[in-house]
């Protein structure tokens, strides 16, 4: 029931966070209907290798760097007032 109202009503590119900070897809959103075995099998394969894990890394640290280093609850209110225009 959630997902139906959430699809029905939110319109937004992502839902992780890291995803949410790096303003693209950092790390894999499998949700709901999409979190099947084999797509869980897929991803963690895709991970697995040595290239794709070392560019997860990298944009991971992207992502903290843009959260800055007062922690990340404060870099996230940051972004988030700024998203709502505050």
């Amino acid at each position: 029931l959630s997902a139906l109202i959430a699809r029905r009503y939110l319109r937004v590119p992502f839902v992780g966070l890291p995803n949410w900070v790096a303003g693209r897809q950092v790390v894999p959103e499998l949700l709901q209907e999409m979190a099947t075995v084999p797509a869980l099998l897929k991803e963690t394969r895709r991970l697995l290798q040595p290239e794709e894990a070392d560019a997860q890394r990298t944009a991971l640290r992207e992502v903290r760097r843009r959260l800055g280093p007062t922690g990340a609850s404060a870099g996230v209110a940051r972004m988030l007032k700024k998203l709502a225009g505050w």
